[in-house]
């Protein structure tokens, strides 16, 4: 048969009369053809038709679309590939030769697809032979599923599936035969549920979906096959939306899937539950399904759960982690589950939830200093009451008479009992200060910026609310070190608990086996009595729990990255810019200040969440200094004498 014969469009569109249209095998000339599906997914939308042709004679038979013209007449339009929107895709049907008694060749591709454009979809299909015009019966199919049906048993012969067969075809034309396979969704998704048990193919669940918008969707579930080959997992929305996860998936442990199935499946195993970061955008209440694909072009749907009601923030970064089962048990493979997608996506949860800029409210108690030397910025977030045990330290420091103190209120649920105290203390001490509010949570790093964007000092100190001074002259002690040593960048003072022991003399780096692949800090000496004398020395790392360096230097750095959650290497990430433009970090024994470590943080935070969130941290971390972002901390060359404190 003859498909793709080139002419001008509508150059060859014939007239017959009503004696030269008849069906087919009423013409008597051997030639035999069978439309096996026709399947429309709407008005205006087209049509894809699949059958064989075979013609005895070889070449003297043409497909066309046949029409009404009026007066008992038909007008045949020949289908040629590629011209007026018409795609047409031949393949051998070996089944049809040998029915026919002919021998399979290459010239006897008797199988075809047709894509026929929404303008034509009002005509019908005829076999052109001379000067007859043979129809070619078929009913129109107009239910997605139908056709995914269709589409795999009418094509037993053309390998695993028409998409196979159409490998030789273009972009388009693929394209299109997807759209028409994926049309199904519509109709499948409302009677879709979230859990499957069919021992024929797959025992599976979805566990959880966690929209977050324009970046995607986070997927919790697990999947057994005991009888059935895998062949792809992907992940699907209305209009032909979807995603291949097949290799982004990563398998999680499910202790209890392997107990419910052991007993009649004992090769379960227990890695069945999986995590995934699906990069399609996804907002709550998205219709969402996943789609296992069997090996015999089978498929099963999942609902996914995109339906319920989540948190945003902070609070949606805590409902994730804590859906990892057993993270306990996972120290060994969660930095590549971070890097997996699961970092990804917190990431992309938390920069969703910065919102637009905070406007700072500031009451200001007091009289402010003319020409402050330094800015203290001190953040407040659930402890409000230290602000009464420093303001007590302050007010009997000489050197604060030339401070602009900014307390940086960062939890809304304690700006009124803030408020209270600062004017109680105020009224007390007469120390001058400012109180900065703005109704929101923007985490320690945020808390800071706003507090250094307020400062009116060319020099800004970091402080931590439950950092108190030992006795006078600290302040003024970072403040020489800063201007006089060699390069310096930023300095810090000892920091130590209530019993003398060291908390904080300088950071470095470390790898922790028994969490690899994350670059954590350690605290040399933690612990131990102080016994490194009073001079200055120089420090790979310093903690911002008290941290001084120019206004200058932070704004050129970009302040504290508020990509970090919660507090954690925010401090060294700074140190690391600092030290990329050839800046130096010195620890300053001569000041020394106590540090509570941590008691200004939410104490309710479990154990499990917390150390998850710290190594999300280190995981950014470590990958902006794999980009070349900051300093790489482990090949310098900076000085390490103090790791032998």
């Amino acid at each position: 048969m003859t498909m793709q014969q080139k002419t001008a469009p509508g150059s060859s569109v014939t007239s017959y009369t009503r004696d030269q249209v008849k069906p087919l095998e009423e013409l008597g000339s051997g030639v035999r053809a069978h439309v096996e599906l026709a399947f429309s997914p709407g008005p205006q939308r087209g049509r894809i038709i699949i059958g064989w042709l075979y013609d005895p004679g070889a070449n003297k038979t043409r497909l066309a679309a046949l029409g009404a013209k009026g007066r008992g007449e038909s007008v045949a339009i020949p289908l040629r590939d590629g011209e007026d929107g018409v795609r047409i895709v031949t393949t051998a049907r070996p089944d049809v030769s040998a029915a026919m008694g002919a021998a399979e060749t290459s010239t006897h591709q008797h199988g075809f697809v047709i894509l026929l454009p929404g303008r034509l979809e009002q005509y019908s299909l005829a076999v052109l032979l001379d000067e007859q015009a043979g129809t070619l019966g078929f009913t129109l199919e107009t239910r997605p599923a139908e056709l995914a049906n269709g589409l795999r048993a009418c094509w037993p012969h053309a390998g695993a599936s028409v998409r196979g067969m159409c490998l030789g075809a273009d972009a388009a034309l693929l394209a299109l035969i997807d759209q028409f396979q994926l049309a199904q969704f519509d109709e499948l998704y409302p009677s879709m549920t979230r859990f499957l048990r069919d021992p024929r193919r797959a025992f599976a669940a979805m566990d959880q979906a966690f929209c977050l918008g324009d970046a995607g969707l986070v997927i919790f579930g697990w999947h057994f096959e005991p009888a059935a080959t895998l062949a792809s997992i992907s992940v699907h929305g209305p209009a032909g939306l979807s995603c291949d996860v097949s290799d982004a998936l990563y398998a999680l442990q499910r202790r209890d899937v392997l107990e419910q199935l052991h007993q009649r499946y004992p090769d379960v195993g227990e890695m069945r539950g999986f995590f995934g970061f699906v990069p399609l955008a996804t907002f709550p209440g998205d219709a969402r399904a996943l789609c296992l694909r069997f090996a015999d072009e089978q498929e099963v749907w999942l609902k996914l759960p995109t339906d319920e009601p989540h948190r945003s923030g902070l609070a949606l970064v805590r409902e994730i982690l804590e859906s990892i089962p057993s993270p306990e048990k996972l120290r060994h493979q969660l930095h590549t589950i971070y890097e997996r997608g699961l970092g990804a996506a917190i990431e992309a949860t938390a920069r969703a939830d910065r919102g637009t800029p905070p406007v700072p409210v500031c009451q200001q108690f007091g009289t402010p200093p003319a020409n402050p030397t330094v800015s203290v910025i001190v953040p407040l977030y659930g402890r409000y009451d230290f602000l009464r045990h420093q303001l007590v330290h302050f007010a009997d420091d000489p050197d604060f008479v030339a401070v602009d103190l900014i307390y940086v209120v960062d939890d809304p649920a304690i700006t009124l009992a803030a408020l209270d105290t600062a004017v109680a203390y105020h009224e007390l001490l007469g120390t001058a200060f400012r109180l900065v509010h703005y109704g929101r949570n923007l985490g320690f790093a945020g808390a800071n910026n706003v507090g250094v964007s307020l400062a009116r000092a060319d020099t800004v100190l970091l402080l931590n609310s439950d950092v108190i001074p030992r006795a006078r002259g600290w302040l003024g002690a970072l403040q020489r070190a800063l201007d006089e040593l060699p390069g310096a960048g930023a300095v810090g003072p000892l920091l130590q608990y209530c019993d003398d022991s060291i908390q904080h003399a300088g950071m470095c780096p470390q790898r922790d086996p028994f969490v690899p692949g994350f670059l954590l800090n350690v605290h040399p000496g933690k612990g131990q009595m102080w016994n490194g004398g009073e001079e200055p020395a120089q420090q790979e790392l310093l903690t911002a729990a008290c941290l001084m360096l120019r206004k200058a230097d932070y704004l050129d750095c970009g302040g504290l990255d508020e990509g970090y959650l919660v507090g954690d290497f925010e401090d060294s990430d700074l140190c690391l810019a600092l030290r990329q433009r050839a800046r130096t970090l010195w620890l300053v024994p001569r000041a020394r200040l106590w540090h509570l470590e941590r008691q200004s943080q939410n104490a309710n935070a479990s154990a499990g969440f917390r150390q998850l969130l710290t190594l999300f941290n280190g995981w950014r971390y470590q990958g902006r200094i794999r980009a070349g972002i900051i300093a790489n901390p482990e090949t310098d060359g900076t000085a390490d004498a103090h790791r032998d404190l």
